[in-house]
């Protein structure tokens, strides 16, 4: 089987509340990935944020802000003192080759901190049909985000030490 490489930059978007942080979390639209990937899902996909592919020549935090803005209508500053990544790999029908691919995917995360009201300005694009506003040390244990668990721990370890 093939595969292809594919490079995403993304944004964890915290809200400060003094005495805790919140998180935001975006509901995938399985209908409009379907349209566009042919990628069908079951159930909700709960995303950790805004994210997409690194157009070329572009600069990765370039592209996290990009898709924060598309993706949430936001405009964001990232904390420049974090960053972290995640790597996964799927097998999936890729539209564009015409045959299943196996993908292995890097996505960077950038950490951007917005103030509760901040929130009344978020606009999803038609990528996500809702978002969620969480407290960070509650989503950590939630067993539905079990595959995002390192990442939230590591955003919670970073905003108890600010």
């Amino acid at each position: 089987m093939d595969s292809i490489e594919a490079l995403s930059a993304g944004a964890i978007i915290c809200i400060n509340r003094g005495n805790s942080v919140d998180v935001l979390l975006l509901t995938q639209n399985n209908e409009f990935y379907f349209k566009k990937y042919g990628r069908e899902a079951k159930g909700d996909i709960v995303d950790i944020g805004p994210k997409g592919g690194v157009k070329k020549g572009e600069d990765i935090k370039e592209a996290a802000r990009r898709e924060v803005k598309e993706e949430t209508g936001l405009d964001v500053k990232f904390d420049d003192k974090f960053q972290t990544e995640t790597n996964y790999e799927f097998d999936e029908f890729s539209k564009q080759y015409g045959k299943v691919m196996h993908f292995k995917k890097r996505v960077v995360y950038f950490l951007a901190i917005i103030g509760p009201n901040d929130v009344s300005r978020i606009r999803l694009s038609e990528e996500h049909t809702k978002y969620e506003i969480r407290d960070l040390k509650i989503v950590i244990n939630d067993p539905k985000l079990s595959n995002k668990r390192a990442i939230f721990e590591e955003v919670n370890k970073y905003v108890s030490q600010k």
